[in-house]
């Protein structure tokens, strides 16, 4: 995620939303920066301000030289005002200001700096906090402290280095085109969300100290407990749709709350054990929030005491905002699960030109696919019912909705390796199951991005629902028969961990067992390491040196196939819609023995498409349809 060319020109991008009391101090430091300003632009995104705060910045900026510009976002989400600046802006580097913060004279110099020394993907410096007044002052040391807010290290003065996250941001705008925008579903934590995103798509998240800006907080303490309750709110949701994103530090508020009413419940019904557990956590909270809030005694007793008071209101605050978020994700999830249910029961239905459509914009994918394997020396041919058409109707079997294709196991790995690096990734994807990118399916596919083919066993997962070819391998077949039995118990195990779903059409006896088997092992770690380890498992005989071939992800009775290897040493080409297409040189006894007579037409009510589909759309890319046909 490395971009080696050193990059100037500055766009910084403002979301705004009543700032009068705070827009003039942040307009002056801006002002005030060393960096050339004239290779800078300033996108102020307003969302609809009630006060002066436009106009301030109108008349402050007036006749000031700056290049500025104001947006709207009637909406009145932060992650969707940073969107609309980022979309609008012009220039390489994107930093992101926040309105109630002040900044250093150099801190556009710095941030350019670090973002083109550390090659990082976004830098930001520390941030202090300070405020007026007494109540405010106490404030500022509370949300400063590592009693307060654990180890927020841009908080807590820490020393440069890569971290987890930092405050606002610097980014090469080129960072969004491949990772994306700000998550516009948080409302909070959207920083953290795509600090994480960064860092789980290989780059790294830079906090240098040698400046920082000067955060300025709520001055109340009724301000601060609503926004610790948001905060908490917040994290918890993330926290469980966005596995990773927060860290423990944001959920401790959480169990610190439940262990409270849970001590009240137990010291209420006298279990005298956990009673003297929950006085002695009472005991050690009340000791370190004397040691935090009375180490600064030099700022006066009452500075103290005003410390020892917000400590537990603003933890407790944050922790009922997490057992709010709690109930949040249920009703979320009650509602999206009645979603689910209305979208699986809705079937798109084909006519006749909308399927054939359909088949020509596949074929647009094999093409590019088949001149990509054979520029590489990849081994493909058509797999099932292409290669039933190829020979029976010379095209596509006419309500057919899907191209499956082999490749021996050996060509089938090398274009999972070589595929993000050699082909056209902004219009097709090649999708590989994995712990991070679930879809249910059990081998790889190739997804055209600017199209949507959205099934009903997939509505519920955020993956890429471009029309689709798949790709199943090709494996060696032992001959023995008990290296055999392995290979297909592996198989299985591989298939149901891999899918995560109760097998269909199989039996009671195989759904019983299914649900067991996935029941014994909850965790999504452990069920990957499974998958890896059957995979290893089922995929060791090489088909160099075996006689005879299977196909493993086509389900159980086709897992029971043992083709000669000689079937598929080479790929001969038929015509097929009026090109020639490859499919295995021992086609004939490939198909007879997986489909049996397979030049018969199947009966009239059997000519139906094989895939459920929520909805098709050939000109527009799945994600317009996100939240719509999809969740």
């Amino acid at each position: 995620m490395q971009n080696e060319e050193e990059l100037k020109t500055v766009s910084i991008v403002i979301p705004i939303l009543n700032e009068e009391y705070y827009v003039e101090k942040l307009l002056k430091s801006i002002l005030d920066q060393d960096y050339n300003m004239d290779i800078v632009e300033i996108l102020f995104v307003d969302g609809n301000s009630t006060d002066n705060t436009v106009k301030l910045i109108e008349e402050n900026l007036k006749d000031k030289n700056i290049n500025y510009r104001i947006l709207y976002n009637p909406e009145k989400i932060t992650p969707k005002s940073v969107n609309l600046g980022i979309k609008n802006a012009k220039n390489d580097i994107i930093i992101r200001l926040d309105a109630h913060t002040e900044y250093p004279s150099n801190y556009i110099t710095k941030c350019v700096y670090y973002l083109n020394k550390t090659k990082a993907d976004n830098v930001g410096c520390l941030s202090y906090a300070k405020s007026e007044g007494i109540v405010g002052n106490a404030i500022c040391e509370v949300i400063s402290s590592k009693f307060g807010v654990g180890n927020s290290k841009f908080r807590t003065n820490a020393q440069s280095g890569y971290v987890d996250t930092v405050p606002y941001g610097t980014f090469r705008r080129s960072l969004f085109e491949k990772i994306g925008y700000f998550n516009e579903e948080l409302i909070r934590s959207e920083d953290n969300e795509i600090n994480y995103r960064i860092i789980k798509n290989g780059g790294k998240v830079y906090l240098f100290n040698d400046i920082g800006s000067i955060y300025h907080p709520r001055n109340t303490i009724k301000e601060l407990l609503k926004m610790a309750f948001n905060n908490g709110k917040w994290s918890t949701y993330t926290s469980y749709f966005l596995p990773g994103t927060m860290k423990l530090r944001h959920l401790v508020p959480f169990f610190f709350v439940i262990s409270l009413i849970v001590g009240l419940i137990v010291s209420i019904c006298k279990v005298t054990i956990l009673t003297i557990v929950f006085l002695l956590e009472i005991a050690l909270y009340i000791l370190l929030d004397l040691i935090f809030s009375f180490k600064n005694i030099k700022k006066g007793f009452v500075h103290c005491l005003l410390c020892f008071i917000i400590y537990p209101l603003f933890h407790i605050s944050y922790g009922i905002g997490s057992i709010s978020g709690l109930f949040m994700i249920i009703k979320k999830q009650y509602s999206k699960r009645k979603k689910i249910k209305n979208l699986q029961n809705t079937i798109y239905e084909y006519d006749e030109k909308s399927l054939r459509d359909l088949q020509l914009k596949s074929l647009e994918i094999f093409r590019y696919l088949k001149k990509f394997c054979e520029d590489n020396n990849l081994m493909i041919y058509f797999a099932g019912g292409c290669c039933i058409g190829t020979i029976r109707h010379k095209g596509f079997i006419p309500w057919d909705d899907d191209i499956d294709i082999y490749m021996p196991r050996e060509s089938y790995n090398k274009l999972q390796e070589i595929w993000k690096e050699k082909a056209d990734i902004d219009r097709y994807e090649c999708v590989i199951p994995s712990e991070n990118n679930y879809t249910r399916n059990i081998f790889i596919t190739i997804n055209d991005n600017n199209t949507t083919f959205i099934k009903t066993h997939q509505v519920d997962l955020d993956i890429n629902h471009g029309i689709v070819i798949d790709i199943l391998p090709l494996d060696g077949c032992p001959t023995k028969r008990m290296q055999r039995l392995m290979q297909k118990f592996w198989t299985l195990i591989y298939s149901l961990y891999c899918a995560q779903m109760i097998p269909r059409n199989h039996g009671i006896l195989v759904n019983f067992i299914a649900r067991v088997m996935l029941f014994l092992v909850p965790i999504k770690k452990i069920r990957w390491k499974i998958v890896r380890l059957a995979e290893r498992k089922m995929t060791k005989y090489k088909i160099s040196e075996c006689d005879y071939v299977t196909d493993l992800c086509s389900g159980p009775k086709y897992m029971q196939n043992e083709y000669k290897k000689e079937w598929f040493e080479t790929a001969i080409y038929k015509e097929f819609e009026g090109e020639k297409m490859p499919i295995p040189i021992g086609y004939d006894s490939y198909l007879k023995m997986a489909f049996g007579d397979y030049m018969k037409l199947p009966p009239p009510e059997k000519r139906k498409p094989e895939h459920n589909v929520v909805y098709c759309d050939l000109n527009k890319s799945y994600k317009y349809y996100k939240g719509k046909y999809y969740c």
